[in-house]
C-alpha cells in the first residue's frame, strides 16, 4: 500500500507469530485485550484498538522505541507522563495522532535519536526545549500543514542528519544558524521568508551544509537577497535533485538564480515561476543532468544551449509565455549548408512542450531553407507531446518516436519527419534504421494547417491513432491511389497493427486517399486487418476509407454510413490477420452505436 508517498506492507499471520516468538519480551504491542508490557520491554507500539495508556506501560522505564498508532488519544498530560517515564527512548513515533501541542518535557529525552511527528496537521509550533536534544539525528515533520516556525535554536541540534519538512505549507522561514548543522544530509525544503529579523535565516545558511544529499526544494525565492558572486550549492557534491520555485517577482531574480548554481553531479532540475528575462548560463554546464523541467516563465525569451547536456533523458517546457527559441544558438549557416552531422540530445527519450504561444523554432535564426535531410535528429526520442504551441514550425526531427501527441500546433515538424528517409542513424540501439518513423500511438488534435498526412501507410507499428478537430483535413493520406484501386490490383493491408482508430470533428474530411476512388468496388479496397475499436464522429463527408472487418466496437455519429455498408457487403475468404485464416465481415462485433445527429 502507498500512503502519502510512503510504502506500507502487510505481514502474514504466521510470519507475525514467528517474529513475536523471536522477539520475546523485548518487543510488544499494547492492546485492550492484553497488557503485555513489563520492565523487560524495550520496543513498544500501540495497536489500533488501544486508545488509552495502560498503567502497566508506566512500568516499562527502559523502553528504547515507542510507536503510537493512528486513533490513539494523546493529550498533553498523557504525553507529559510518557516523556517523563521513558527517559531512555531512542526513537519516538507520534505520527498522525492529531497532536496540537508538545509538552516542554520532551527536552528531557536526552538519548532520543529519531522523532517522528509527521501528519499532525494541528501542530502550530514546537517547544523551545526541543533544541536540548543533542543526540537527535532525525526530525520528521512532514505534512504538519499548520506548523508556522521551527525552534529559534534549532542550530543546537548538532547531531541532526535528517530534517524533513516537506508538506509544511505554512512554514514562514528557516531559522538562523542552520549552517551550524554540518552533519545535515537531508533537508527536504528550504523556505525563504518574507519577514526579516534576528531569527530569520537567509540563503547564506546553506554555506556550511555541504553534506546535503538527495533532493532539495526551495520556495519563496522572490524574497531572497544575495551577495553577487555567492555560490550556495556548488560544493554540494551529493545533491541529486533540485527544485527552485518563485511565487512572484523579486528584485534580484537573475542574480539569485546565478548564485544557486549546483554541482555538475546534479541529475534532476525543476525551475518553476522564474520571472527573469534570461536563464543562467550555468544550465549548460550541468553535464550529469538527466531530467529538466522549466515551468511558468513569464519573461524568458530563450534558453542557453541544451544540446551540450548529453545525459538528458527527460525535458518538459511548460507555460513559457515569452519563449521564442528553445536555444539561443544560431544554427542557420550550419543547417543550410548541409554540413550538420550533429545528433541532438543522444540520450533524450521524453520531450513535452506545452503552452508556449510565442515559440517559433528550436534555434535562434531562420532555418527555412534547410531541407529535412540537413536537420538534426533526436535519435532516441520515444515520447513527444507538443500542445498549444501554434507557431512552432522548426525543430529537430524525431524518427524514433513511439508515442506522439500534437495539439494546437503546426504540423510542419511532423510532416518533415514523415518524409525523412534514413539509411544510417548514429543511435545507440542500431547503426542502420529503415522504415522511419515507427510510432505506436499517434494523436493529432486541433492542428489547423494539416490537410493530409504523408507516408501514413508506412507506419507499420501504429496501434492507436486519433484525429480530432482537424478543420483543414480533406484526406487522411496524401497518396493518389485511384489507379491502383480501380484496376483491382491492390493487395495492400493497411496499417497492419492498428487496433484503435478515432476520427472526430473533421467536417471537411472526404476520403482516406487523395483523388476519386468512386469506381472502386469494396473487393479492391484495402482493409485494416487488426482494427478492433473504431469511432467516427461529426465527419459527415467521409465516404471512402479502408474496410474494417475485424472491428469489435464501432461508433458512428453524424457521419456517412457508406464505409460501414461497404464493410458489411465484403466477402472475404482469407485475410492476413493473426487470429484466423477465414473471417466474415464484422463477425466479432460486440458493440455498435449509430447516431445521425
Amino acid at each position: 500500500m502507498d500512503y502519502f508517498g510512503e510504502s506500507w506492507f502487510t505481514m502474514h499471520d504466521l510470519m507475525h507469530d514467528l517474529a513475536c516468538s523471536v522477539a520475546g519480551k523485548e518487543y510488544c504491542i499494547v492492546s485492550l485485550e492484553e497488557e503485555n508490557v513489563n520492565e523487560r520491554s524495550r520496543h513498544v507500539s500501540f495497536g489500533n484498538s488501544s486508545r488509552e495508556m495502560g498503567s502497566t506501560l508506566l512500568k516499562a522505564t527502559k523502553v528504547r522505541s515507542f510507536v503510537g498508532k493512528m486513533f490513539w488519544d494523546l493529550d498533553l498530560s498523557t504525553s507529559g507522563a510518557l516523556f517523563s517515564n521513558f527517559k531512555s527512548l531512542r526513537m519516538l513515533d507520534l505520527s498522525g495522532l492529531d497532536i496540537k501541542k508538545l509538552p516542554h518535557s520532551i527536552g528531557n529525552l536526552k538519548h532520543l535519536k529519531a522523532l517522528y511527528l509527521s501528519g499532525n496537521k494541528d501542530l502550530l509550533k514546537l517547544p523551545s526545549s526541543l533544541s536540548r536534544l543533542q543526540l537527535l539525528e532525525t526530525l520528521d515533520l512532514k505534512r504538519c500543514t499548520n506548523l508556522r516556525t521551527l525552534p529559534s535554536k534549532t542550530n543546537r541540534l548538532v547531531s541532526l542528519k535528517h530534517l524533513l519538512i516537506d508538506g509544511c505549507d505554512k512554514l514562514d522561514y528557516m531559522p538562523r544558524g542552520l549552517w551550524k548543522l554540518t552533519r545535515l544530509q537531508k533537508l527536504s525544503w528550504f523556505i525563504v521568508g518574507r519577514t526579516t529579523g534576528k531569527n530569520v535565516g537567509r540563503l547564506s545558511e546553506l554555506n556550511g551544509l555541504n553534506k546535503l544529499r538527495g533532493e532539495l526544494k526551495f520556495f519563496g525565492l522572490q524574497n531572497a537577497t544575495v551577495e553577487k558572486g555567492s555560490t550556495y550549492l556548488k560544493d554540494k557534491l551529493n545533491l541529486k535533485s533540485l527544485v527552485l520555485e518563485w511565487r512572484g517577482r523579486g528584485g534580484e531574480d537573475e542574480t539569485v538564480l546565478e548564485c544557486l548554481q549546483p554541482h555538475p553531479n546534479l541529475e534532476k532540475l525543476r525551475v518553476i515561476g522564474y520571472p527573469g528575462s534570461k536563464m543562467s548560463s550555468w544550465l549548460s554546464s550541468i553535464t550529469n543532468l538527466s531530467e529538466l523541467i522549466l515551468k511558468d516563465f513569464a519573461n524568458c525569451q530563450h534558453l542557453p544551449p541544451l544540446h551540450q547536456l548529453c545525459s538528458l533523458k527527460f525535458i518538459r517546457l511548460s507555460r513559457l509565455e515569452a519563449l521564442e527559441n528553445v536555444s539561443e544558438t544560431e544554427m542557420q549557416e550550419e543547417l543550410v549548408s548541409g554540413k550538420s552531422t550533429t545528433i541532438f540530445f543522444p540520450s533524450l527519450k521524453q520531450l513535452y512542450i506545452n503552452d508556449c504561444p510565442n515559440l517559433k523554432r528550436w534555434w535562434n535564426g531562420d532555418v527555412g531553407e534547410a531541407s529535412n535531410t540537413h536537420l538534426p535528429c533526436f535519435p532516441c526520442l520515444s515520447h513527444l507531446a507538443i500542445e498549444h504551441c501554434p507557431n512552432l514550425t522548426t525543430m529537430p526531427l524525431f524518427p524514433s518516436v513511439k508515442t506522439l501527441k500534437l495539439k494546437n500546433t503546426s504540423s510542419k515538424p511532423f510532416q518533415e519527419t514523415m518524409k525523412l528517409k534514413m539509411t544510417k542513424l548514429e543511435a545507440p540501439s542500431s547503426s542502420t534504421l529503415h522504415h522511419l518513423p515507427k510510432p505506436e500511438s499517434l494523436e493529432i488534435d486541433e492542428v489547423k494547417d494539416l490537410d493530409s498526412l504523408s507516408s501514413l501507410h508506412q507506419l507499420y507499428s501504429l496501434r492507436v491513432m486519433t484525429l480530432s478537430r482537424l478543420e483543414a483535413l480533406e484526406n487522411v493520406s496524401e497518396t493518389e491511389m485511384q489507379e491502383e484501386l480501380v484496376s483491382g490490383k491492390s493487395t495492400t493491408i493497411f496499417l497492419p497493427t492498428l487496433e484503435t482508430l478515432c476520427i472526430i470533428d473533421c467536417p471537411n474530411l472526404k476520403g482516406w486517399w487523395k483523388g476519386d476512388v468512386g469506381e472502386a468496388s469494396n473487393l479492391h479496397l484495402p482493409c485494416f486487418p487488426c482494427l478492433l475499436h473504431l469511432a467516427i464522429e461529426h465527419c459527415p463527408n467521409l465516404t471512402i476509407m479502408p474496410l474494417f472487418p475485424s472491428v469489435k466496437a464501432l461508433k458512428l455519429n453524424n457521419t456517412s454510413l457508406k464505409p460501414f455498408q461497404e464493410t458489411m457487403k465484403l466477402k472475404i475468404t482469407k485475410i492476413e490477420a493473426p487470429s484466423s485464416s477465414t473471417l466474415h465481415p464484422l463477425s466479432k462485433l460486440v458493440y455498435l452505436e449509430i447516431d445521425k445527429h
